[in-house]
């Protein structure tokens, strides 16, 4: 198996901070909240729909939820663009 580096910003600080993506993981909450959301295939990649018109891979919706629920579980290094839901 290859090695595949992280293909966004979201999913390059999971891949730096595995302790991040464990918590989200684990988390019952990030669970039930991902179960709601509208899911696609596309080319074989699940993604899901958010603000009305973007599609998100996991690692994106999994920065999302920490953003808006545990930013504390964030590197102080790390910059955070917060989008804003209508």
């Amino acid at each position: 198996m290859q090695y595949q580096a992280p293909q966004t910003y979201e999913g390059q600080i999971l891949h730096e901070n595995p302790e991040i993506r464990g918590k989200i993981m684990s988390s019952s909450q990030f669970q039930e909240w991902k179960q709601k959301l509208t899911r696609l295939n596309i080319d074989d990649e699940e993604l899901y729909l958010r603000g009305g018109d973007m599609l998100k891979d996991e690692d994106q919706i999994s920065m999302e939820w920490v953003i808006k629920h545990h930013p504390e579980w964030l590197p102080k290094n790390v910059r955070i663009q917060v989008e804003v839901e209508h």
